[in-house]
């Protein structure tokens, strides 16, 4: 008589196997942001040659526009 093996054995050791990565990966990708210089987001909008163009072009008379 012989003793029934156990199928799951490969599937659990490889599901254990990519937890492991995925928690290396993981702890890699932390250690890299934080020795990454931090992200900075200018909040104040930059003045555009064409907003200035554009706000000239509204302050004219619309009927001195269409002559030009």
């Amino acid at each position: 008589m012989s003793i029934a093996k156990n199928q799951n054995t490969f599937a659990k050791r490889q599901r254990e196997m990519d937890k492991k990565m995925k928690a290396e990966a993981k702890r890699a990708r932390r250690i890299a942001a934080k020795d990454a210089p931090p992200v900075v987001y200018d909040t104040e909008p930059e003045d555009d040659e064409a907003s200035v163009a554009d706000d000239d072009a509204s302050n004219e008379d619309p009927i001195d526009a269409v002559d030009s």
